[in-house]
């Protein structure tokens, strides 16, 4: 198959409904199984009750999708590539944005010879993968578990999740233009992760969550977005990869909330 190119053809043939799978293919990272079968989306969220499955497929509606067949079912919001690779079609679409909009400047910040091809993209997917990980299976530890006031209450768990998913739940607006991909990648990942570890809890447990989404949809609460500052991701890249590459070592044994939430969010 012929290399191909990343231009606005690429961004446009995905809009339009073109087989990831197919555009992708030169995209080999390892196969170790992060999202086992029991947690994968993509066997159950088309078949979920109309409040969850209309939040789930939420981040697509503003991408432009071009597909002449109106059902969002056409574009589920993960895309599996590899094993170990789960990303979101609108976090593909951002990172070719970020790269057209590099090349584009009066004065490029890409090498010629960055970026050009779609498996030029593996470093990125490579560092996004890494903190992926991290995310997926540290999610609960972080985020419900510290927080309950009755442990293993499935109620008051159900509830944590619920509201950490309406507060991330959407695209990350990116305020200081774009300047570092890898950092981009990296951050996408670890919130994905969270993310779909958490929507993994909430559409295998369709009965429990629903009541949640229906009086989110009759009642909105609040629809928060992250705003990620480019310019704190690159000072913290490093950082990060160090700290990720130190839980991959086992030098790292157990994730502080604190600590991490010190690294990603300035808290």
């Amino acid at each position: 198959m012929a290399r191909i190119k990343i231009n606005e053809e690429l961004i446009d043939r995905i809009k339009s409904g073109f087989d990831l799978g197919e555009l992708f293919t030169s995209i080999r990272l390892g196969e170790e199984e992060i999202v086992s079968l029991s947690h994968r989306h993509d066997g159950v969220c088309h078949y979920v009750q109309s409040p969850i499955r209309n939040f789930y497929y939420s981040p697509l509606k503003d991408l432009g999708l071009k597909n002449n067949n109106s059902h969002l079912n056409d574009f589920p919001p993960y895309i599996h590539l590899s094993n170990d690779l789960h990303i979101r079609i609108d976090r593909i679409l951002y990172i070719l944005e970020m790269i057209m909009k590099m090349r584009n400047q009066p004065n490029p910040q890409l090498e010629s010879n960055e970026y050009q091809y779609v498996e030029d993209l593996i470093p990125i997917f490579e560092g996004y993968v890494n903190s992926f990980r991290t995310g997926f299976n540290s999610f609960m530890e972080i985020f419900v578990t510290p927080h309950l006031l009755v442990p293993n209450d499935r109620v008051e768990i159900a509830e944590k999740i619920f509201d950490f998913i309406k507060s991330s739940w959407h695209p990350v607006r990116y305020k200081n233009g774009y300047n570092d991909i890898l950092s981009a990648g990296i951050y996408m990942g670890l919130t994905e992760g969270y993310n779909y570890r958490a929507w993994s809890f909430i559409l295998y447990n369709e009965r429990l969550f629903l009541p949640l989404f229906k009086e989110n949809e009759e009642h909105p609460s609040y629809e928060a977005k992250f705003e990620l500052d480019i310019h704190q991701v690159k000072a913290k890249h490093y950082a990060m990869s160090y700290f990720l590459d130190s839980i991959a070592s086992g030098d790292v044994e157990d994730l502080k909330q604190e600590d991490l939430e010190k690294l990603l969010f300035n808290r």
